[in-house]
């Protein structure tokens, strides 16, 4: 996996392994097949353990590339990983893996 940058709400940074109280994650990311330099990937995307499916938002041709956006996350720790699939279907067998916490809003001063 190449480049990869992860945003919260209103494009603040999430931090790997940090803290925010937005519920809303969107990941960015980017690849190259290392085989095939002219060869196109796709990108399966996997939240919490779940698993591997295509991700959203993926360009079709090169440069590869992807977004995966996810909302009303409940408070308590996240996963997210990406992991890319060469065109002869190869996978790759090192995810990329991004964990952060979500923690409630504060509470509402009257």
């Amino acid at each position: 996996m190449g480049a990869f940058d992860a945003l919260g709400l209103n494009g603040n940074h999430l931090t790997n392994g940090g803290t925010t109280i937005s519920n809303t994650a969107s990941f960015e990311f980017a690849g190259t097949d290392n085989e095939n330099p002219n060869g196109s990937n796709h990108y399966e995307c996997s939240q919490d353990g779940s698993a591997f499916s295509k991700c959203e938002n993926q360009s079709v041709g090169l440069p590869s590339w992807g977004l995966q956006e996810y909302i009303n996350l409940s408070p308590g720790v996240h996963t997210f990983q990406v992991r890319s699939v060469n065109q002869d279907g190869g996978v790759d067998s090192n995810p990329a893996t991004f964990t952060w916490t979500v923690t409630p809003p504060p509470p509402k001063s009257s």
